[in-house]
Order: structure tokens, then sequence, then C-alpha cells
């Protein structure tokens, strides 16, 4: 898995068997792959309303149908998960808890210090799966247990593909610089498209439902975000080593979910037609409307406003709606993707390399160099963003404030430690006056100086 350093291929031999023009990574996509499959895994497990749901569904479910294999996969699975469990408790760092393993394989998350990177490209993604995911309109119906039992291998692959594509598209893009919130929704929904292309139906739906989620969030964060993406792998590796030390159950639970996928081939995807043929897939299917009408409005508010367009980038996102047109069953019979709310026909056209040092092309690209004929598109790809973002409002969480501290200690407590007597919490309040009687002698009785003495009977 070492592998160094990402560098762009220029020639000579290449760093893979592929063509390196092929896989939109250089000739590394593979690789990033065995890490972000190992990563997906993590993020999934910290993520509590995935797992809480399919195991309460697991618990539920009795054997005697057709994939039996798969049930004893799945509990596999969350028995490894409830050791690995036990095992992190009471760790004496601050990266031992389910919730910090992601982060630190990834290298987000720094364990002496506790300091998390949460705003750059690939953290806001992580972020939403912890938090979001099956929490907002798009995906709720993905944490509903039966779905999320049929879909668990297909979500560690999406999460995966999303990943690999955000590492290689942003290191070829980035330059150490900010990266505009659009691009990373360019991300988003080229993966989303291709993941639908490549597996079936339900999974397809369940990408959609994802990619609507993610294209909500990111449009209501802010329009330029930190590029944190790892570009030495091997220092990658290093943070995987890190995560896998703190137990062998780690690795123990990557293995079972690859045992789950392999199992659920043997049983002939058995599980996922049982969960297409539910009552429950066809009312959680009843919200993907606006998921879908969300993301094909962010791409015809763009598009219907360029004009004469030939951009590279307008061609992307013009294909873009198109895929998501025929994923979604939105094309009306042999109707034209250019007939319906877009300025411009769609060309077949990609230009041949994505800069002068790299043989890339855009069409297996990620990213891209912006030309000058694709800023009056750019611009409005951002104003559609804002469009959406008032539209299709994200209920974020709220979080705790913390009390305000200053040189002489914290608000309540002084520098020594003693509790300050000034506090609001302690003055004397001005606004309640306390009821007194007045006419009562309060006044302590003086007792008499002078000795008394009592004389012998005797």
């Amino acid at each position: 898995m070492k592998c160094g350093e990402i560098v762009k291929y220029t020639g000579g031999a290449a760093p893979s068997d592929d063509e390196p023009s092929e896989d939109g990574c250089g000739g590394w996509y593979n690789t990033i792959r065995e890490k972000t499959d190992y990563i997906a895994v993590l993020i999934i497990i910290s993520t509590p309303r995935l797992t809480s749901a399919a195991h309460k569904w697991l618990r539920n479910t009795g054997y005697g149908d057709d994939y039996d294999l798969t049930l004893t996969a799945m509990y596999d699975i969350f028995t490894i998960i409830d050791k690995l469990s036990n095992e992190l408790v009471g760790k004496q760092d601050v990266c031992g808890g389910f919730g910090d393993l992601a982060w630190q394989s990834i290298g987000l998350k720094n364990c002496s210090t506790g300091e998390t990177k949460m705003n750059g490209v690939v953290g806001v993604i992580i972020q939403y799966i912890q938090q979001y995911l099956g929490n907002d309109n798009a995906t709720g119906w993905l944490t509903r247990g039966f779905g999320t039992g049929a879909l668990l291998t297909s979500m560690r692959d999406y999460i995966s593909r999303l990943l690999a594509n955000i590492i290689c598209g942003v290191y070829y893009i980035g330059n150490r610089g900010k990266i505009e919130s659009w691009r990373l929704i360019k991300i988003v929904l080229q993966t989303t498209t291709q993941f639908i292309v490549d597996v079936g139906v339900t999974s397809g739906r369940m990408a959609l439902a994802f990619g609507g989620g993610l294209v909500q969030y990111i449009s209501n964060l802010p329009n330029k975000l930190r590029n944190d993406v790892p570009r030495d792998m091997n220092v990658l590796d290093q943070q995987m080593d890190a995560v896998t030390g703190l137990s062998n159950n780690i690795d123990n639970v990557v293995q079972a979910i690859d045992n789950l996928k392999n199992t659920e081939d043997q049983d002939g995807d058995a599980l996922l037609d049982d969960y297409e043929a539910s009552e429950e897939a066809g009312y959680d299917l009843q919200g993907m409307e606006e998921t879908i009408a969300m993301m094909v409005g962010y791409l015809d508010n763009a598009l219907s406003a360029t004009e004469n367009s030939d951009g590279y980038e307008y061609m992307d996102h013009q294909l873009l709606r198109q895929r998501i047109l025929e994923a979604s069953g939105r094309l009306i019979g042999d109707e034209e993707a250019d007939e319906q709310n877009v300025s411009q026909p769609i060309f077949d056209y990609y230009d041949e390399e994505m800069d002068v040092d790299s043989p890339l092309r855009r069409a297996t690209t990620y990213g891209g160099i912006i030309e000058k004929k694709d800023i009056p598109f750019i611009k409005n790809l951002n104003k559609s963003i804002q469009k959406i973002k008032k539209k299709y409002k994200f209920k974020f969480k709220k979080g705790t404030k913390k009390s305000k501290t200053d040189k002489k200690g914290t608000k309540k407590m002084n520098k020594a430690g003693f509790r300050n007597k000034n506090t609001r919490s302690n003055k004397p309040s001005k606004l309640f006056t306390p009821f007194i009687i007045k006419n009562i002698n309060t006044k302590k009785r003086r007792r008499s100086s002078t000795k008394t003495t009592k004389k012998c009977s005797f």
C-alpha cells in the first residue's frame, strides 16, 4: 500500500498497469481506493444512525429466507463492533471513540491536542455523514432499518468512491489554495451519476439521495473551503497504521464488511431483491422527488442563464444534468437533453489535455482549470448555489456555547481557582427586595456581666 506522494504523470513508466489518463488520477486511482475503502468503513461504524438502524433491523429479522448467509455475515460485523467498542472505552487519548477513528485515519485529527480540521473539502463530507446522514429530507429513509441493511455495502462503496474522487480531483486543481464549493458539488454529482451507471436500481437511488443531501449541505456552507486533501500517501499510511494499532478489531471489522460484500454475491443479492419488492422500499422512494428536483434545479439555473457558451465546464455540467435525468427516469421518450430547459446543445468534444504537463483527459477527471470562456458559467453556478441555499435551507445542529475566559481566569472562577464573588450568579439581585418586618426589635440582649454566686445550704 505504500506509494509516496501523488505525482503528475508526464510520460515514461506509468505508476500502474492501467493507462494513467483512463483512471482520472494519473494512474493512482486503485491505490487511493484501497485506502478510501478502509476509511469509508470507519466512517460508517462511527455514524450512529446507520449502525443502530441496521443492528435493530438485524435483531428483529429471523433466518429462513434466501439470504441467510448475508444475515450471518452481518451478525459477525456487529459482534466485532461490540468488541471494538468495549476495547475503546477508557482510552486515555482523545482519539479513543468511534467518532474519531475516521478523522484520525485520514490525518484530520491530532490525538495529542484534540484539534480537528473540520472545514476542508474532505472534512465537510465526513461531518455530513456522521452528523446529518439520515437526519435530513434527502437521506432520512436510508436509516429506517431494512434499507440500511440491504444497502450497507453499497453505501461503503459510494463513500469510498466519493473520497477517492475528491482526493484525486482536488490534488490536481488545488495548489494548496481554497477550493470553491461548486467544484466539490461537481465531484459529488459526477460520483453519483457514475455510481448509478455501475450499480442496480435501488443502490442508484441510494446514491441519488446521498448526493442530493450532500449538494444541499454544501450549498449552505461558505463558497470557499480549505484544501485538506492529503498529498503524501506514506503519511496517510502512517495515520491509518496508528488507527489500526488501537485494536486488532479495527482491521477485523473492515475485513468483515468485505466478507459481507462477498456473501451478498453468493446469495445473489437476495436481501437487496427482497427489499426492492417490499412496501417499505416504495414508501422510502416517496421523498426522492424533491431531492432530484433540487439537483436538476441547481444545474438548470446556471445552464439556462449562460448564453453562447462552449466552455468545458458548461459542457461537463450539461452532461451531468442529462445523466441525472436519465438515472431518475426524467427524460421523456426520445427528447434530447438540450430541449429540456438548457440554452446550449451538448457537445461531444472534450479537451485532450487537462494542463500542459499532464495528459489527463477532461472526460476522465474530476477537476480542471478554468478557462476564460467558462467564467460567466462559473458565476452563474455560484448564483445557483445561493438560490438553492434560500429554497432548500439546511438545518444545522446548534453547538454548545463555551463560557468566555480571560487572563484573570474563567467566568466564575478566578485565577487561583476560587469562586469569584462578583459573578452574575453571586451578585445580590437588585430586582427583588425581600419583605422585612420593621417593628420588631432584632437587637440581641446584652447579658449581665455581674456574676451571681449561690450560697451553700450548710
